[in-house]
């Protein structure tokens, strides 16, 4: 709830008037119809891609065939509720950013993925932080005759239902932020609504 006191509401309450009136005498459509405020032939308007410098650092995104992408990659607790996430360019490998998510998370006793994270170093990595990995080994890896524990592997559709919630929200669904800063917010305000 707004305060009366806030600076917006009284700004608000100061224009809002002035607007109201505007509107109701036709002067913003004068203003608007008026020639010498339309575009000129000489003016060149730059796409709006092109706005800004390019930054010198790495914004996630990433070029593959399919055109400029973003990985999200996200950790979940036991209730399917976000704990942590990082982003990446589309091209990124998903073992890249596995161990830094599992060292931020808070502690747990089970980490559960999917089989783009098999990696024995990364089974490794998880047992040093005092979990259990429950991750299905890939058909070419030679140590997949090993058996995961199939009832704690169906709770990996908990970050599947995170990714369907998030996706609801357009600005995350399709990125519309340049930096990756501005997404990564964007993306946080999305889980705290969720």
């Amino acid at each position: 709830m707004l305060n009366p006191s806030d600076s917006l509401l009284n700004t608000l309450s100061l224009y809002f008037p002035l607007f109201r009136r505007t509107a109701q005498s036709n002067l913003l459509l004068a203003i608007s119809l008026r020639n010498d405020f339309k575009s000129k032939p000489n003016i060149q308007v730059a796409p709006q891609y092109s706005s800004g410098a390019a930054s010198k650092k790495d914004e996630a995104i990433g070029k593959s065939r399919g055109g400029r992408s973003t990985q999200i990659h996200l950790a979940v607790d036991s209730y399917g509720l976000p704990v942590d996430f990082e982003l990446s360019g589309g091209q990124a490998h998903d073992i890249v950013h596995a161990e830094s998510l599992v060292v931020q998370s808070p502690p747990s006793d089970f980490v559960i993925a999917d089989k783009g994270y098999d990696s024995q170093a990364f089974r490794n990595d998880i047992e040093q932080q005092g979990a259990t990995a429950v991750i299905p080994y890939r058909k070419n890896n030679r140590k997949s005759d090993k058996k995961i524990d199939n009832g704690l592997y169906r709770y990996r559709h908990l970050v599947e239902n995170a990714f369907a919630r998030i996706k609801h929200f357009r600005a995350i669904a399709t990125r519309y932020d340049k930096l990756a800063r501005n997404y990564a917010s964007t993306l946080a305000l999305a889980f705290v609504i969720i």
